[in-house]
């Protein structure tokens, strides 16, 4: 699954590269430049298929924007539900 997401994504070349761009990618290696504190959701989504949020989670918004990025429309779909349960709990109290 992370193979098909990775040739997915698309990556902008940058004007000029360094030899060790060249080599990482000869590699395997890529760099990709997003939130890594917020990666930890999207990597346990990627191996569970399954949301794990801290309770006090308030980043909501922010993580929604990283699965798009990477073309998860599951996991936008369960953190909008997430996103309105937490909603209607916070309404009713």
């Amino acid at each position: 699954m992370f193979a098909s997401l990775l040739s997915s994504i698309k990556f902008q070349d940058k004007p000029t590269k360094s030899k060790d761009e060249d080599n990482n990618k000869e590699k395997g290696y890529y760099f990709i430049d997003r939130d890594g504190t917020l990666f930890r959701h999207i990597l346990n989504f990627l191996r569970t298929t399954k949301l794990h949020l801290p309770r006090e989670f308030d980043e909501t918004e922010q993580l929604t924007s990283e699965a798009q990025f990477y073309g998860l429309d599951n996991m936008v779909q369960a953190l909008q539900v997430t996103n309105v349960v937490a909603f209607n709990v916070l309404q009713s109290s």
